[in-house]
Order: C-alpha cells, then structure tokens, then sequence
C-alpha cells in the first residue's frame, strides 16, 4: 500500500520547477541578500526576480509582495498590518479562542 502525507501545515514537497529554480540559491547563490557584498547582490537579484514574477502573477507591484520566513511571521505581519491601518477604529482586535497561537500572541 502506497502511504499518502497528508499534513502540509509544516511542509510541502517542493514542485519540480520550484526546486530547479531554487538550486542555485541553495548551492552557489546563498549569500546574505541583505549584505553589500557581491554574494549579498547575487542573493538579492534572485529574491527581486521572484518578487518580480509574484507581483505579475498576482498583478500588483513588486513593493507589494513581502516573503516571510514561516507561517507564524505571516500571521504577525498581516494582523499587526491591518491593525495599524485601521487603528483609527478602535485600539483592540476581535477573535475566537481557537484561533492558531500565531495569531492569538500576536
């Protein structure tokens, strides 16, 4: 009998287009893309290529598209976003108890 995975909460199997694009970054391409340094450039080219091609899937502008570093770092910047945009309304957020933690500690 075959097994079938089926928690994708923590991970998913990568898309075979998905890793061809993501080995140079993983072998050569892996330099902080934050850094000034030719490494940090390379690394930061690749990350704006992508961020380039998500705003034109999703039409909106490349500033618009944020990659985070987990779920729970998503959670935290979109209900801290949303609050302070509408902070005008009200200083508290409204939600149930079984919400996810990342939301709740947030």
């Amino acid at each position: 009998m075959e097994a079938i995975y089926m928690d994708h909460n923590a991970t998913t199997p990568l898309w075979a287009e998905v890793l061809e694009a993501m080995l140079p970054y993983l072998k050569e391409e892996f330099g902080n893309s934050s850094s000034v340094h030719a490494f940090g450039r390379r690394a930061a080219m690749g990350i704006n290529g992508a961020r380039e091609k998500v705003a034109g899937a999703l039409g909106c502008r490349p500033e618009e598209v944020v990659f985070t570093g987990c779920a729970t770092e998503a959670d935290n910047l979109a209900v801290k976003g949303v609050a302070y945009a509408h902070c005008e309304r009200g200083d508290h957020i409204i939600t149930t108890r079984i919400e996810h933690h990342a939301v709740l500690h947030t």
